[in-house]
Formats: C-alpha cells, structure tokens, sequence
C-alpha cells in the first residue's frame, strides 16, 4: 500500500524527451491521456518552461533527463502547470493539471517487485550456503526496495512507461 501511494502522488508526465547537444530539449513521444496530452504538447515541441523549471542547456545530452528527473521531484500529482513551448517556431503557453502514475503501471510496479522478491526467496532457500548467492540475494532486495523509496533523481524512470531504466 505505501508503494501504492508513493507512485500515486509522484506525477506522470507520458511523455518523452530527447536532448539535442546545445542542450535544447525536445518531445519525442506523446502517451495518450497522459498530462502531456492533456496540455495539447505534441513531437516536435520545444521545451521551454514547465512551471518554474527551465531545461539546463548546459548540460547537453543529458539535459532532457535531467529535466524530467526535476519536474518528477519538484511536483506532484494535481499540480497545474504551463507548459511554455515552442511549436513550429511559435511560442505558446499550455496548462494542464498533472496526474499521477496510472493504476496499470503501479500493478506492473508491484508484480516486479514481487517477483524479484519470489526469486530472491527461491535462491535463498535453495542455495542458502553460497556466499554468492547470499550477495546475489541481498542485492535484489536492495535494488528493488530502495527503488521505491529513493528519491527519483537517485534512478532514471522513463516517464513515458513508467519504468525503472536501470
């Protein structure tokens, strides 16, 4: 329940971003009735400002990550934001209020979650004596609890899936 309502209130954008070298962040990808689609962006938008934050241009590549990574810490689900944009070289102003992650991603979430810890349970159980398996084991669940638990510039998630990337 308290991963639930972690995912729950951390906003989900759907969408994604792509960095260009000077740093200029663009959307690439659009879910469907994401806040994205809601605020009307479309691929091929330039992003300017999404509330108070700016893309940091200099950081390249990395830039649309980044941003993303700051806009998911920043807010939360039922914030209302502008989304300053450029659009085919014309600047505009959309408004959209952001949702939280969907019911479906935080099943898919927990079904992971659970079955890494089957998994880990299985090794453990079976081969309890290996000191690998005992490392193997404590790194899994590591890796998925503090997943949930850790703040999100700690672990790239792909707003557009949901995702963990790691």
């Amino acid at each position: 329940i308290v991963i639930m309502m972690s995912l729950a209130i951390r906003p989900y954008l759907g969408w994604s971003l792509a960095a260009s070298d000077d740093g200029r962040v663009t959307v690439t990808h659009i879910e469907p009735n994401s806040s994205a689609a809601r605020a009307a962006l479309r691929e091929g938008d330039v992003v300017i400002a999404v509330g108070d934050l700016r893309p940091d241009a200099s950081l390249g590549r990395s830039a649309g990550h980044a941003f993303d990574l700051e806009l998911i810490n920043r807010y939360r689900a039922g914030d209302n934001l502008t989304f300053e944009i450029t659009h085919d070289d014309t600047p505009q102003a959309l408004q959209a209020t952001l949702s939280g992650v969907p019911t479906s991603l935080i099943t898919t979430h927990l079904l992971l979650f659970l079955a890494f810890w089957v998994i880990a349970g299985v090794l453990l159980w079976a081969r309890h004596d290996e000191p690998l398996v005992r490392t193997l084991v404590i790194t899994i669940l590591a890796m998925t609890a503090g997943n949930f638990y850790r703040p999100a510039t700690d672990f790239p998630l792909n707003t557009t899936s949901g995702m963990l990337l790691q």
